[in-house]
């Protein structure tokens, strides 16, 4: 009894343990609204972009039940950290200001009626100091059980 008990403990402490570090590699990053875009300091770059996703053909804007937002996961290539950009736009600009350093994108979600919806965006991009990185236009097509475009 007592080793069963010393073996749940450290399975619950090792489980505690690697979510707080688990949560403590992750910050979220959330879009400026297009007309607060300044230029960076020294230490970061901005993301500039604009999404338009599309389900049977149609936008948001026709009055489909859609998500409210858009999240990406992007990792620092260099040290494995990764960010999340929540509150992206599904049709519109969005800027994002990021730490300098190279990032991929490993992860797109929405959280919809029918579950959560991922894809991958395979893209890389590097941040300068004080710089913009423009991404172009997303047009994204959600068809059921999966994106394309």
């Amino acid at each position: 009894m007592n080793r069963n008990t010393r073996y749940h403990g450290l399975v619950i402490g090792l489980s505690i343990w690697a979510v707080s570090v688990t949560l403590g590699c992750a910050g979220l990053r959330v879009p400026r609204p297009t007309s607060q875009i300044a230029i960076p300091d020294e230490d970061h770059g901005l993301l500039l972009g604009k999404i338009h996703l599309t389900r049977d053909g149609k936008s948001p804007s026709e009055g489909l039940s859609w998500p409210k937002e858009m999240k990406w996961w992007v990792e620092d290539e260099a040290t494995g950290t990764r960010l999340m950009i929540g509150h992206l736009p599904l049709d519109g600009p969005f800027a994002v200001q990021l730490p300098v350093g190279s990032y991929r994108v490993p992860d797109i979600s929405l959280a919809g009626t029918r579950g959560i919806w991922h894809t991958v965006l395979p893209t890389a991009f590097t941040f300068r100091p004080r710089a913009c990185t423009a991404l172009g236009t997303l047009d994204r097509e959600m068809q059921t059980g999966f994106f394309t475009g």
